[in-house]
C-alpha cells in the first residue's frame, strides 16, 4: 500500500523552494538548499518531487500561470484605451510583485542563464507582439496619436516604470536613506501615477 503524504510536508517544501528560487534563480538552487531551508532532509524532497525540474516548473506555473492568464485579458482587451492598459497593467504587476517581492530579481537571475526555458513558457502565457495592445499602439503612432517611434519604446518604457523601484530598492533604501514606510508611499504612489506619466511621456491625443 503506498505512503500516504503529509500536505503540511508537501507545502514547506514548496514554500522553501518558491523562496529559493525566487533567489537565486533555477540553476543556481539546489535540491539540498531547498531540503535544508525546508529543515527536511534530502531523501523525504526526493520522495515528494522527483525532481528539481518538476518543483520548478509546478511552482512557477502557480506563480506566473494565473497572472500571464490576466495580462492576456489585459492587452487583448479591444474595449479598452491605452491608459486604461497602461493602468491594468500597473496594478497586475504591482499586485504580483507584493505578493513574490523577489520575482524581478528572479526574472533577472534567470534571464541571465541561457540554459533557462522560463521566458519560453511565459510567452505561452501571453505573448506582447502579437497581443491587440501592439496592434493598438502601431495604429496610434501611425497616425500621429503619440510621439514615438517603435511601440517597443513604450511597452519597455512602461516595464521600467514599473519595475525600476522595486530592483532599485536597495538602492532607494541604503543610498538615499527612504525607511520603509516611505519606500511602501512611494510605490504607492506610483502605482496610480504610472498610467498619467505614461500618457504625458508620449503625448498621447
Amino acid at each position: 500500500m503506498a505512503k500516504k503524504k503529509d500536505l503540511t510536508t508537501e507545502l514547506k517544501i514548496k514554500e522553501a523552494a518558491r523562496k529559493l528560487f525566487m533567489q537565486k534563480g533555477f540553476a543556481a538552487t539546489k535540491t539540498r538548499d531547498i531540503a535544508e531551508e525546508a529543515g527536511l532532509n534530502l531523501a523525504l524532497l526526493n520522495y515528494y518531487y522527483r525532481s528539481k525540474e518538476m518543483l520548478f516548473n509546478m511552482i512557477i506555473m502557480e506563480s506566473m500561470g494565473e497572472f500571464f492568464s490576466r495580462m492576456a485579458l489585459v492587452v487583448n482587451d479591444e474595449t479598452t484605451t491605452l491608459e486604461e492598459k497602461f493602468g491594468r497593467m500597473t496594478t497586475e504587476y504591482f499586485d504580483l510583485i507584493k505578493n513574490n517581492p523577489d520575482l524581478p530579481l528572479f526574472i533577472i537571475n534567470e534571464g541571465r542563464n541561457p540554459q533557462s526555458d522560463f521566458f519560453s513558457k511565459m510567452k505561452q502565457g501571453v505573448d506582447p507582439r502579437n497581443s491587440f495592445l501592439k496592434k493598438q499602439l502601431v495604429e496610434e503612432i501611425e497616425n500621429g496619436k503619440m510621439d514615438a517611434t517603435h511601440q517597443m519604446h513604450v511597452m519597455a518604457n512602461c516595464i521600467g516604470l514599473i519595475l525600476f523601484p522595486f530592483l532599485g530598492a536597495p538602492i532607494l533604501k541604503r543610498v538615499i536613506g527612504l525607511e520603509d514606510d516611505e519606500f511602501e508611499k512611494l510605490v504607492g504612489e506610483r502605482k496610480e501615477l504610472i498610467p498619467v506619466w505614461m500618457t504625458r511621456m508620449f503625448n498621447m491625443k
